[in-house]
């Protein structure tokens, strides 16, 4: 628990904002270093809630008086719970003047295991190192993991805990990755007057009205990155099980209410999350599909979260579509 801002004004009363963080540790995870990226995968998973407190003195000591957790019920919700009521944010429908697609999505469950006998689908599968040969001015990806190491919790003394430089939002997870991948180097693109076309991406300081709606709308955003960043590539497409081929520093959407299974869905990519990490397989660390992936994005906070613990939150769910981008 960190205490952040301090309220001393009142008689006999304070009034404290914390960040509670917790740190679940991975019981099985391996220490296999990750040969697309050099890197150990994560050991445990970061969970971050702000509570505001009320202390009151009572016969001269200080007592608290109350306790009030930060639940964003309009949130993504632990992967523990499920909100089968949870929508896109109203201007994640916005996809003006443009027909350009979103990334494909699929249903993916889990993807075959070296000791399956399948033979694996290599394509959009590079590791970072050799990739690195081939690309022009490419993306501060460890720039990237270290933004989203940095920011993805409360950090006291700041705008409700975020980066104080950027405004928070209702649902922040693409505002978040917005400025992981501003971090890593993409240029912005795009003025305020055509902030709704889908070939800008911005930040405006000024205000939401200065912003670009990719900026901090998940479909929006995956349009952008997809069709006009020139920096990802679609890993889906062409292999049902292509988000398992995720590296660290890799962005996936999902759409919570995939049409094909729920015909009330509204068919837009929901919610935006950076992956932070890979596990690969011990016994064939080349193997393309992952063994785990690992999640970190805001509205809730989470650091490190297991990709099956979100995929399958509803006991193994074959019902929401997922999406991966590979970044370059």
């Amino acid at each position: 628990m960190r205490v952040g801002k301090v309220d001393r004004s009142g008689s006999g009363v304070i009034r404290a904002r914390a960040a509670e963080t917790t740190k679940l540790f991975f019981r099985s995870v391996s220490t296999t270093v990750d040969p697309a990226t050099g890197l150990t995968p994560p050991q445990h998973e970061g969970y971050s809630l702000t509570h505001d407190f009320v202390l009151r003195t009572e016969d001269g000591r200080w007592k608290i008086d109350s306790t009030t957790p930060h639940l964003d019920g309009s949130a993504l919700p632990p992967p523990t719970q499920a909100d089968k009521t949870m929508k896109a944010p109203q201007n994640d429908t916005v996809t003006a003047k443009s027909d350009k697609p979103a990334p494909r999505v699929e249903r993916p469950n889990s993807a075959p295991t070296p000791d399956s006998g399948a033979t694996p689908n290599r394509q959009g599968f590079t590791p970072r190192a050799e990739e690195a040969k081939t690309v022009a001015a490419p993306l501060d990806w460890l720039a990237m993991l270290a933004y989203a190491d940095r920011w993805w919790g409360q950090v006291p003394d700041s705008q409700e805990f975020y980066n104080p430089e950027f405004r928070k939002y209702g649902n922040d997870c693409t505002n978040f990755f917005s400025q992981i991948i501003l971090r890593g180097g993409l240029e912005p693109v795009g003025y305020w007057w055509n902030r709704t076309d889908p070939d800008v991406w911005f930040y405006g300081p000024s205000g939401e009205g200065f912003t670009a709606y990719s900026w901090a709308a998940a479909h929006n955003n995956a349009v952008y990155m997809y069709n006009f960043s020139g920096h990802t590539r679609d890993l889906v497409a062409g292999d049902p099980y292509g988000v398992w081929k995720a590296q660290p520093a890799d962005v996936m959407y999902v759409n919570w209410d995939h049409p094909p299974n729920d015909p009330n869905g509204e068919g837009n990519l929901d919610h935006t999350m950076f992956v932070s990490g890979r596990e690969a397989y011990p016994e064939d660390p080349t193997w393309p599909y992952a063994k785990e992936i690992f999640l970190t994005y805001h509205t809730n906070n989470r650091h490190n979260v297991p990709l099956t613990s979100v995929m399958f939150r509803d006991g193994w769910s074959n019902k929401d579509g997922w999406s991966a981008l590979h970044t370059f």
